[in-house]
């Protein structure tokens, strides 16, 4: 079936209530199935569901809910993409990634999409703009597996090669 159930603080609806109070049980998402994948931010939460289609929900400061915005949403909104002046429905999605303000999606076409913060670089563009849409990242060969960190993130392409851009917490935490 797909169903979610979430449970937890909800200061910004990243549980998907409508009321925003913490929930020490499991608290069914009403009006969506088919999730096949489920990630956590730091205070929201994408799903992803078995058409391909990325949704997300909770704090949204950061643009890291994809929808094309910066509000805030206690329920599930659908992740859009940004190519060239054409907006459009995020789809085709195999795999996501989420840690802190920003998430990566793998295409089935090996395409890597990010949105979020990008303060690090961690969305493989230049400047620190935060992304509200969904952004191919040109600048890699087709990839097979995508995971992120709080500041970088990492991808495996379909030749074994692993590739890693954004912050470098080693060279950061050097004494």
């Amino acid at each position: 079936k797909g169903e979610l159930f979430l449970w937890g603080r909800n200061n910004y609806g990243q549980i998907g209530s409508p009321s925003i109070i913490d929930h020490r049980t499991p608290q069914k998402l009403e009006g969506h199935k088919d999730f096949v994948a489920i990630e956590g931010g730091y205070w929201h939460t994408l799903g992803l569901k078995k058409d391909g289609t990325v949704w997300s929900w909770g704090h949204n400061f950061y643009g890291e809910l994809g929808n094309g915005t910066r509000e805030h949403s206690s329920w599930p909104t659908e992740v859009v993409q940004m190519e060239g002046n054409q907006v459009s429905v995020l789809k085709n999605v195999i795999q996501i990634a989420s840690v802190g303000y920003h998430t990566l999606a793998l295409k089935k076409d090996g395409s890597v999409w990010g949105w979020g913060t990008n303060n690090f670089n961690e969305l493989g563009q230049k400047g620190d703009e935060v992304q509200k849409y969904a952004i191919k990242i040109e600048s890699i060969p087709p990839m097979k597996e995508v995971a992120v960190g709080w500041h970088h993130s990492v991808a495996l392409d379909i030749n074994g090669n692993i590739w890693v851009w954004g912050s470098d917490p080693a060279f950061q935490f050097q004494e």
